[in-house]
C-alpha cells in the first residue's frame, strides 16, 4: 500500500524549488500551475512557508542574531537595498524576514496585501527564485 504524503502538495512544491535550483524555471513554473490546480490557492502560504525553510535548513542565520533582509545583485555581485528591487521581490524578501524573525503577524501582513492574481504569481515567482538561488549559491559552495 503507497501511504499517502501528509502534506499532498509537499512533492510539487519540491518539484518546483529542485527546478529553480537547477535553473528550470518553466519546469518550476509548470510544478507551481500544477499543485495551484489541483490543491488551489489556499495552499500557497503554506508552500512558500516550505520553500523559506527549505532554504534555512541549508543557510540559517545564526540563532538569536536579528534578521536584516538585503538584496543581492547577481549581475553586479553588490548588495543593495528595498528601494533597489521590483515590489515582488521586496515582499518576497519581506516574507522571508518575517518568516525567519517567526513574525506571524507580519508574515501574515504581507500574506493578506496581495491585492490580485498577478501579484500573488509575480510574488510567488520572486520567492521560488530567491529561495533556489540561495539554495543554488550555498549547495554549489559547499561542493567547492
Amino acid at each position: 500500500m503507497t501511504e499517502t504524503p501528509a502534506l499532498p502538495w509537499a512533492p510539487l512544491a519540491a518539484e518546483a524549488l529542485r527546478a529553480g535550483v537547477a535553473g528550470r524555471w518553466a519546469k518550476a513554473a509548470a510544478a507551481v500551475n500544477r499543485l495551484t490546480d489541483n490543491y488551489g490557492g489556499e495552499v500557497v502560504p503554506n508552500v512558500l512557508c516550505a520553500w523559506i525553510d527549505t532554504a534555512l535548513i541549508h543557510c540559517a542565520p545564526p540563532s538569536g542574531e536579528p534578521v536584516h533582509v538585503a538584496w543581492f545583485n547577481t549581475d553586479t555581485g553588490e548588495l543593495g537595498d528595498a528601494d533597489d528591487v521590483p515590489p515582488p521581490v521586496r515582499w518576497a524578501g519581506r516574507l522571508v524576514a518575517a518568516r525567519v524573525a517567526d513574525d506571524r503577524e507580519q508574515f501574515t501582513a504581507l500574506i493578506d496585501a496581495v491585492r490580485s492574481d498577478d501579484e500573488w504569481s509575480a510574488g510567488c515567482s520572486a520567492l521560488l527564485q530567491i529561495c533556489a538561488l540561495t539554495l543554488r549559491h550555498n549547495l554549489n559552495g559547499a561542493a567547492s
